[in-house]
Parts: C-alpha cells; sequence; structure tokens
C-alpha cells in the first residue's frame, strides 16, 4: 500500500546519519555549498543547478533518450542516481485512478513514461529500469510501509503493498522511495500533490525499517533483522523527526497503554525545540513540559478506548511553523477524573527554557501543577535584569476572574501571589513586552470552603516597589513587599530619594465610596514618608502617583481587626504634611519641626524657620473637632519675626487635633492676601489643656517686635501683671495707663492692675508723635 498521508519538507535537509559511502558524500556536499555559497561548480550531485537540469528536463522520447540526456553531466554513480532520482520525483504522478482500479493501472516502465503516472510498483520499475540503461545496479523491493490506510498499531497481513529500490554505490547497498519522495496524497485519496522530499534519497536502513518492512529480510540491510513482530510495535517517527535532529523517543512502541489514566512520553532533542501536540486531532488532555533537550509529556485521555496522540515540534527560532514528527495509539481502560486540566491551559506548562530566556530563572516551583488546599499559593523567579511581565488567572467555568493576582516585581527577583475565588482547575498564565506568553501553571484547589475575594479592583499589578517606582526616583523602599498587614490599622512607609519630587497618594477601597485625609504625606529633602490610618478593618490599594510619570505604583494593605475604627485627618489639611521642598523653594530654611506630626501634650508648641527671602508670613489654627470662630483661628497662633528667623508659637483651646496652615506674601507686597504654603498636624491627648487666645494684635503691632509676657490673651481680675516686651523704635510703652520702662538689655518691663477694666490695651508712642499713643495689643479681663 503507498503512503498518502502529508509528507512536507520545510527547506532544511535532514542532517547526515551515514558515516561513510556516497550518501554520507551527498549530504556534506550539500551542507558545504548551503554554508559557502558555491554549487560546486554547479554539476556536482546534489547541487542546485545540478538538480535544476533534471527538474526542468521534459523530453516525449523513450526512457533509453531520457536517460542518455541526464547522463550527459553525470559522471560519478551518484550523479547518474541523483538524476535518475530527481527526474522521477518531479515528473511522475501518483496514479490515483490506478490505486482504485486494478484494470487501469500499469507498472511497465514504458507505460509509466508514457503517461507520466504510476502506482509505487510503477516509480519502482521506472526508476530500476533508468539504472539499469544508465549501468547502475539498482533492484526493486516489495514489501510493506506504514503509510496510506496503515491504522497504528496493526498486524501486518496479505500481500506485499508497497514497492521501493535499493541501489549499489560505491561498494554497499543503500535504499531509496522515489514514490514518498515525490509528493503526497490527500487523506481521502483522491488528489496527488507533487510535493519534493529529500529524505527518502538514500535513507539510512535504521531509519527506513520504521517504516519500510521488505518482505525479504536481506533487503532490511541490517546487521540484525527486524521482525514482523518488531516491526509491528515499534513507533514510527515521521521524517521531520530526524530532520529536526530528535535523537530519541520513550516509549519505542506505538501503543502505550495507560496506567492510572495516564500515559507518559519522552523525547530527547539534540538542542532546544517547542513542542505541542493534541488527542484525535482536536483535543489537548495532558501536561507537557519543555526541557532543554527535549520534552516529557503526560496524557490523559478523557474517555476510555483507543486514541491517536499527534506529536509536535519546531525549531527555537521559529515562528510557530510546527511539524508533525511522530504518533502514538493511546488505549485507555480508566479515566483518572481527579486529573481536571483546563482547556484554557496552555501546552507547554511550567517554567521552561522559554521562561529562562526572557529573563525567569530559579522558579520556586518546578512542578508545572500546584495543589492548594487553602486557595492560596505564591510562585517567584530570580531576574538577572528588569523584566515587564503580566499574570492573568483563567478558569474555564468562571468569565471575569480580575484581581485575584498580585504580581510583585523587585530588583532580582518576580513573585505572584494567588488566590483562587473557589476550590476548581485554574490556569495561571504569565507574559512578558518582549516574548509575549512564557508560560502557564496548573492551579488545582478541591476545598470547597475556599472562597477568597478578589484584592481591591482598584489595586494594579505590579504590587509594591517595582522598576518603575525606581525609575521615578523612589528609592531604598522601607516596605519592600507588596502586602503590609496591620493590626492596629496604621503603617508607615518610606523612599530614600535623590531629587525633589511632587508626590502624590490616594487611599482606596471597594467597601468605602468616600474616602478622604487617611494618609499624610510628608516629602523631606532625601526621603518621601506615608503615614496610613485605615478607617476600619479591609482590604485597601494605597495608590502612588507623581506630577510628570502620573501612576507609579501601589500596595495592598491589610487589617483583620475589628476593633480598629480610625478616623479621617483633619479636612483642611494638605498634602504634603509638613516642611517639604516647596518651603525651601519660598525661602522658610531649616524647620525647627522636620516631622509632619507633632504631639504637643501641654497644649502648646513653637515651631521656627531661618528665613532666606524677604517674606511676611501669616498662620491659622484649624480643627474638625471644635468650632473655631475667625478670630479663633489666628489669635491662637502668635507670630513674631526678625530679619533671619520666623517663630509661631501655638497655644491650642483643649485636646484634639488641629492643623497649623502657614501663609505666605513677598515683604513688599500691597496685597493683603497671603498665598498658602505648607500645614502641620498637631495632636494633644490631654483633655486638663485649656489655653487662652493670644492678645489681639492691632496692625501697628510689628513682626519684629517679640512679646515675652504676658502671652495669654484674657488676664485674671483684680491682680498686677507683669509685661515684658521687646520694641524698638518707639519713644514710650503703655500698659493701659501704667508706663513700661525701657531697660539695659532693650526690654519694656513693668506691671499693671486690672483692678475696675474690662480690657487693657497694650500702646505705643512714637518718635515725632510724643502726644499721639498707638494701639498694639489688646487683652480681655476673666
Amino acid at each position: 500500500m503507498d503512503r498518502t498521508e502529508p509528507m512536507v519538507h520545510h527547506g532544511r535537509k535532514p542532517r547526515c546519519i551515514i558515516g561513510k559511502g556516497p550518501a554520507a558524500i551527498f549530504k556534506r556536499r550539500k551542507e558545504d555549498a548551503a554554508r559557502t555559497g558555491k554549487e560546486d561548480g554547479g554539476y556536482t550531485a546534489g547541487g542546485k543547478q545540478f538538480d535544476r537540469r533534471s527538474e526542468e528536463l521534459d523530453t516525449k522520447g523513450t526512457v533509453e533518450q531520457l536517460v542518455q540526456v541526464l547522463m550527459r553531466y553525470a559522471k560519478t554513480e551518484l550523479e547518474k542516481t541523483r538524476a535518475i532520482w530527481i527526474w522521477i520525483c518531479y515528473h511522475i504522478e501518483y496514479d490515483i485512478e490506478g490505486l482504485k482500479n486494478t484494470a487501469l493501472r500499469s507498472s511497465d516502465p514504458n507505460d509509466v513514461m508514457r503517461t507520466r503516472k504510476g502506482v509505487c510498483a510503477g516509480y519502482a520499475s521506472l526508476f530500476q529500469h533508468m539504472c539499469s540503461i544508465a549501468g547502475l545496479q539498482c533492484k526493486q523491493v516489495s514489501g510493506f510501509s506504514k503509510g496510506a490506510g496503515y491504522k497504528i498499531g496493526q498486524k501486518i497481513t496479505g500481500d506485499p503493498s508497497h514497492a521501493w529500490n535499493m541501489i549499489y554505490l560505491q561498494g554497499s547497498w543503500h535504499l531509496l522511495d522515489s514514490t514518498w519522495g515525490a509528493g503526497n496524497v490527500d487523506d481521502n485519496i483522491s488528489k496527488f500533490t507533487f510535493k519534493y522530499n529529500e529524505f527518502y534519497f538514500l535513507t539510512h536502513p535504521a531509519i527506513f525499517i520504521r517504516n519500510h518492512l521488505p518482505e525479504e529480510p536481506d533487503c532490511q540491510l541490517l546487521e540484525t533483522c527486524v521482525t514482523r513482530e518488531q516491526y509491528e510495535k515499534s513507533v514510527c517517527p515521521e521524517h521531520d523527526y530526524y530532520n529536526l535532529h530528535m535523537v530519541s523517543c520513550h516509549p519505542q512502541t506505538c501503543v502505550i497503554e495507560t496506567v492510572k489514566g495516564k500515559a507518559s512520553i519522552a523525547i530527547e532533542s539534540s538542542c532546544r525545540m517547542k513542542f505541542i501536540f493534541n488527542l484525535n486531532e482536536t483535543e489537548t488532555e495532558g501536561l507537557l513540559k519543555l526541557r532543554d533537550n527535549g520534552m516529557n509529556l503526560d496524557v490523559y485521555p478523557p474517555k476510555i478506548g483507543q486514541h491517536i496522540l499527534s506529536i509536535f515540534a519546531s525549531r527555537e527560532d521559529s515562528d510557530g511553523e510546527y511539524n508533525c514528527i511522530m504518533k502514538y495509539r493511546v488505549d485507555c481502560s480508566f479515566v483518572d477524573t481527579s486529573m481536571i486540566i483546563p482547556k484554557c491551559l496552555i501546552n507547554p506548562v511550567g517554567p521552561s527554557w522559554i521562561s529562562e530566556k526572557a529573563g525567569l530563572f530559579n522558579p520556586t516551583q518546578l512542578d508545572p501543577v500546584i495543589y492548594t488546599d487553602d486557595g492560596c499559593c505564591t510562585i517567584s523567579f530570580r531576574t538577572k535584569k528588569m523584566v515587564k511581565i503580566t499574570v492573568e488567572l483563567r478558569a474555564d467555568n468562571i468569565q471575569t476572574m480580575p484581581n485575584h493576582v498580585i504580581l510583585s516585581e523587585k530588583k532580582d527577583k518576580v513573585e505572584f501571589i494567588v488566590r483562587l475565588p473557589r476550590a476548581g482547575a485554574y490556569a495561571l498564565l504569565v507574559f512578558d513586552d518582549v516574548t509575549g506568553y512564557i508560560c502557564n501553571y496548573l492551579l488545582n484547589c478541591s476545598n470547597p470552603a475556599v472562597k477568597w475575594p478578589p484584592f481591591p479592583s482598584s489595586l494594579g499589578n505590579p504590587v509594591g516597589p517595582s522598576s518603575e517606582t525606581e525609575k521615578v526616583g523612589l528609592l531604598q523602599p522601607s516596605h519592600p513587599d507588596p502586602i503590609i498587614h496591620t493590626d492596629d490599622g496604621c503603617c508607615t512607609i518610606s523612599f530614600r530619594t535623590e531629587r525633589m519630587l511632587k508626590i502624590i497618594v490616594n487611599l482606596r477601597s471597594d467597601d468605602i465610596q468616600k474616602m478622604s485625609n487617611h494618609v499624610i504625606l510628608s516629602l523631606k529633602k532625601h526621603k518621601v514618608e506615608l503615614s496610613v490610618r485605615l478607617p476600619r478593618a479591609g482590604a485597601y490599594a494605597l495608590l502612588i502617583f507623581d506630577d510628570v510619570t502620573g501612576y507609579i505604583g501601589n500596595y495592598l494593605i491589610v487589617c483583620s481587626n475589628p476593633s480598629v475604627k480610625w478616623p479621617p485627618f483633619p479636612s483642611s489639611l494638605k498634602n504634603p504634611v509638613g516642611p517639604s521642598s516647596e518651603t525651601e523653594k519660598a525661602g522658610l530654611l531649616q524647620p525647627s519641626h522636620c516631622e509632619p506630626v507633632i504631639c504637643a501634650e501641654d497644649g502648646t508648641c513653637t515651631i521656627s524657620f531661618a528665613l532666606k527671602k524677604n517674606i511676611k508670613t501669616y498662620c491659622t489654627l484649624d480643627s474638625d473637632e471644635i468650632t473655631l470662630t475667625k478670630e479663633m483661628k489666628s489669635r491662637h497662633v502668635f507670630q513674631s519675626q526678625d530679619k533671619d528667623k520666623v517663630m509661631i508659637r501655638v497655644h491650642l483651646p483643649s485636646s484634639g487635633t488641629y492643623v497649623l496652615q502657614v501663609f505666605i506674601k513677598p515683604r513688599d507686597s500691597t496685597s493683603s492676601s497671603y498665598n498658602y504654603l505648607c500645614n502641620y498636624l498637631i495632636t494633644c491627648t490631654n483633655t486638663s489643656v485649656k489655653w487662652p487666645e493670644f492678645p489681639l494684635t492691632y496692625s501697628k503691632w510689628n513682626e519684629e517686635y517679640e512679646l515675652v509676657c504676658p502671652l495669654e490673651g484674657v488676664l485674671p481680675r483684680k491682680d498686677r501683671v507683669f509685661f515684658k516686651l521687646k520694641i524698638t523704635g518707639v519713644t514710650a510703652v503703655f500698659a493701659d495707663a501704667s508706663s513700661l520702662t525701657y531697660t539695659d538689655n532693650g526690654y519694656w518691663e513693668g506691671s499693671c492692675s486690672t483692678v475696675g477694666i474690662k480690657e487693657l490695651i497694650v500702646s505705643i508712642t512714637c518718635i515725632g508723635e510724643p502726644n499721639y499713643r498707638h494701639y498694639i495689643l489688646k487683652y480681655s479681663i476673666a
């Protein structure tokens, strides 16, 4: 029976199996020509120009005349054999009608020459006759083949059904099959297609015996002959098995019986190769794992019975072109229902040389199948370069499944944290921005209690610090891991910086629609710090942006403590909190308080800055916890300023959380408006704190004046109060009607009685105005 399955040739010739003899010489010449670009004079057997003469020769004469023309440029026996082989392969069409109707069939070489058609016996008889005319010793061989109509594992019975040739060259016999070298017939045996196949020219006997069993054992050309039973049981690799440099396969039998529902196959190759497979042409119930030199395949047939397993291979650098290299029959007597392989799983599975080539090394999970009882797993790879990775979790029975995987990219490590939504079989697919698909894992969970919710919808991969945060300028993170667990609902994250950055942060949760002011951002000279207070237990995404790149990274913050109920920071608090590059840029340097939060347990604090520019400051105090009038907001803050320094005193009216806002304007500005510059968060938990307001200042109060005492804006009744102020450029200072004395140390000092008065005014007399007093301070009497 003739071979009619497709014999596809993809350009590259099989490697030389034979070490000596004409076949080896021919193949070496072909390889040398391909390497050097020379055609060996154009006339040597195997050269393109030599083959082209036979391909293009079209004569209507007799066989003898044809051979005479072919031999003009053929000097050696090998060249003569080659010329005859090429002409037959390119000019004799397989006789489909003759195969179906013996009355129409003729194997006489003259008939084949005249009609240009023949079955296998016609090809073989024509080849033998042409060789005889050319003076070559050639035989026609009859036997059996694993070609058209052959069923894997079938018994060989009946008369011989195929024919080929033996040729005697340089002292030994060699095998060839011009029928299979000419082309192929479709599966329906209705159409022949010329498709030249180099593989069956002078094929090594050990390979030829795989699919050609001669009736006479001596025609095998093997030292130890293969029996009919061995031939029936042996696997039959396709010609591309050898073209692609496969080394060995296991099992060697063409029929595999499953063990506990599984059949295992291993193939060794001489180099890195890509493999795929199918069962019965459409099914892919199996796990294929690539190795540096081959692959391992476990197949799980979905039902009892016989299945045809086809294995395909492709070169490492090929763009998706796969060739069939072998087929097995898998006999299944038991179905392993515990092994569920989702259709969304892509073979090959697990890490391989493909993932290494993309930059992922030393995987923590070498096995492509991961079993998890709690529905969670973590997979990591070492990296030697920056790799942009994306991951996707898929399942056949869940259409949409976002945010069940966290990807973390560290300097030399990539990590995937997976939480499954429920029990089942899942495919975890890994991609990069250059190669595309890299690898995938099969995740199996049989625990019905597993019901992990998705990570927050606003969480984006990669999570945690990555190459992007480092690229922007956020270095040496205090939290290198993507997930932060906090029991008290608080956490502080910091980065080192080498330049000024404008950072924005946003805390988000799927359970809370509006969630403002739960993060304090502090921008220092070489440090960025984020202080988070969660409103309640739950999972949160902390998103980080900058003013140039936009989004640069995020963290997952998790709290399981149900007692956590942190209120928001004051609504008037603005990020960044505390001094920053902007305060320095504006001219306020060397802050006395570098931290954004000031704890004032006695209800007081004094903040100072060195002044670099000629500016004026104005400060207010605000709070969401108590109602502060406009006057109270300004009168619980008292400022003094000289050329090089500004001092801001704060007296809190009660315990609580407050915002101190600092505004500025140029000293020579005529505008009454100030521009916002920065703010602090001031906290006090001491419930006994009840500081009164500072005294009211009038427009004549100069910021360069200094009030030492009294600082309280409310004075006791029926008492004598001591005053001490540093005021320059005046001739007199009065506390109510009492004149204060100018001392040697430059202060105005004195006391005043509060008997019989409701308010006390401090006034000054300026130079050149001896009879006029200007109000500068006002105190209330308790």
